[in-house]
């Protein structure tokens, strides 16, 4: 039997009911002080407590002052994580917007480009077609000329009268009668031949100036599009550079907010951004479910039936698409718009594959090949190279197309996006479905054409059928 000493006093009953140490509420609260000191040591880079002291030193209690500036330093990094995270969001929000406002411009300014040829192949046509009817008036002209001349040569020009009373009896009467009605006639074909070339020449001289001032004006206007394009493409490449300068210096605030490496903290970053455009998607999904719910499936999808996921979305859309015959404008769901399919499966299929043999060629605004494209070139030059026609710009092809569910999508199918997505005429950005949820894509300004994730954010009410 061991008795008490000095040195080894006996611990007492509550001692060895909660196992030595003091009572569990004063071991509690000593563990959460030290705790939160920990967690303030390792946010400003500090060492533990006692990490470098000799083993022999006895473990100091923080006092009650401490614990509280430990927790009031807890809640201040708190607070400052929560900023930063707050300006990567903004700064990311910023850059986004930037980049479809510099897509808006550059469809802008395709369909500026497209208005241009437009008018100026109807001012070629218009100024033909003038020259033409010149040249049949001067030749009417001349014609009159030459019967004014032949009559002078024969004496000044007939008139009945006189001839009637020079006769040489009745047959000489006769003969003369009858080619002066000749003569008459003639000079009556010519003179009505000149009138009517007259009329036509001036028509059409008015109409070919009338294209070309509707040329001019369409020159001007794409001029316009065309520096208001290069403009907001310029602020989006200047935003791309300035958010990923200020996320790189936000990600590394972070890191030192958490005790954690940058690496790690740029990792996370990238994962919470994964999961808001994940649940962005899903967002996008459902809300079109609603608009197509809305407009009614009493259409057939051109694949027939609705095959789900095969769009690579994890929620179908629970419609199929229809070619219906009336159109859709902003204001809410309505009808599925019109459109047509001229485009056969091997035609879809062969459209894809050439649109991946321009992978790693850069974005341009208007760019329409050999070597740079924007969106709506890369779509239109490969569907060219498989033998069906497309209009020029997005907005254009997506009114032309038939309308399907993106459950029926197939590869080669076409996806918009605009900013409304039951308004055709907000259409900015379309992209090629290449099968197993991926897509073939003219970007944006800083990026090449590439194979990337559907994107389901910011896409119309329906895909696309050529």
């Amino acid at each position: 039997m061991h008795g008490s000493s000095p040195d080894h006093p006996r611990p007492s009953r509550e001692d060895l009911r909660s196992g030595g140490g003091g009572s569990p509420r004063r071991r509690t609260r000593a563990a959460r002080a030290a705790g939160a000191l920990l967690v303030v040591g390792l946010a400003l880079g500090l060492q533990p407590a006692g990490a470098t002291a000799p083993a022999s030193a006895a473990p100091r209690t923080p006092s009650q002052a401490e614990v509280d500036a430990a927790r009031a330093a807890v809640g201040s990094t708190a607070s400052q994580v929560a900023q930063v995270q707050a300006q990567l969001d903004a700064a990311q929000a910023a850059l986004s917007t930037a980049q479809v406002q510099a897509a808006v411009a550059a469809e802008a300014y395709d369909a500026a480009e497209a208005e241009l040829a437009t008018r100026t192949t109807a001012a070629q046509s218009a100024a033909a077609a003038a020259s033409d009817a010149q040249q049949r008036a001067d030749q009417a002209r001349a014609a009159v000329g030459r019967l004014a001349a032949g009559s002078y040569r024969s004496g000044g020009g007939l008139d009945r009268v006189s001839a009637f009373m020079s006769a040489d009896g009745p047959q000489d009467l006769l003969d003369r009668a009858a080619l002066l009605d000749t003569v008459s006639q003639s000079a009556d074909h010519a003179y009505e031949q000149l009138r009517a070339a007259e009329s036509v020449s001036a028509l059409l001289q008015q109409q070919s100036a009338q294209a070309l001032a509707q040329q001019q004006q369409a020159a001007a206007a794409a001029s316009t599009a065309r520096d208001a394009a290069s403009a907001m493409a310029d602020a989006a490449t200047a935003a791309v550079a300035t958010t990923q300068q200020q996320s790189a210096q936000l990600v590394a605030q972070l890191a030192q907010l958490q005790g954690i490496s940058t690496a790690l903290a740029a990792q996370r970053q990238a994962g919470l951004a994964a999961q808001a455009a994940a649940a962005a998607d899903a967002a996008a999904r459902n809300d079109r479910s609603r608009r197509q719910a809305a407009a009614g499936t009493g259409g057939s999808s051109s694949s027939g039936s609705s095959s789900s996921g095969s769009a690579g979305s994890s929620s179908g859309s629970g419609s199929s698409g229809s070619s219906g015959s009336s159109g859709s404008s902003g204001g809410g769901p309505g009808p599925v718009p019109s459109g047509s399919s001229t485009a056969s499966s091997s035609q879809a299929a062969a459209a894809l594959a050439w649109s991946r043999t321009q992978l790693g060629d850069p974005y341009q605004w208007g760019g329409t090949g050999p070597d740079s494209w924007d969106c709506s070139g890369l779509t239109q030059a490969a569907y060219r190279a498989a033998g069906v026609s497309l209009p020029r710009t997005a907005a254009q092809q997506y009114v032309a197309v038939r309308k399907v569910s993106y459950d029926d999508m197939r590869p080669g199918d076409l996806i918009f996006y605009g900013t409304d997505p039951d308004d055709p005429s907000t259409v900015y950005h379309v992209a090629i479905y290449a099968g197993g949820g991926q897509m073939v894509e003219a970007p944006r300004t800083g990026l090449d054409v590439r194979v990337t994730g559907t994107r389901y954010a910011g896409s119309m009410t329906w895909a696309g059928r050529v």
